[in-house]
């Protein structure tokens, strides 16, 4: 389990996979900082954007620069 010391605003992270719903261009990201509806989740700015998987075809994937994420879903990989 990862150390919720370690995952303070500016920590880089990696996501170990696909977020249900989203498509990632990018694995990696910057901690914002703690959900606060959520226990465990984080706010996290993606180095470039996700598109959240339209739920019909006539409907455009929206972009997404920030996701909620799991802590168990993350990795550190260095600080800012």
């Amino acid at each position: 389990m990862i150390d919720h010391q370690a995952l303070r605003p500016g920590t880089r992270v990696r996501l170990h996979s696909h977020p249900i719903g989203l498509i990632l261009t990018s694995f990696t990201g910057q901690v914002i900082g703690p959900d606060p509806l959520w226990d465990d989740y984080y706010i996290i700015r993606l180095d470039t954007p996700a598109y959240q998987k339209p739920r019909t075809l006539d409907v455009p994937a929206e972009s997404l620069l920030e996701i909620r994420e799991a802590a168990d879903n993350l990795d550190v990989v260095g600080s800012e």
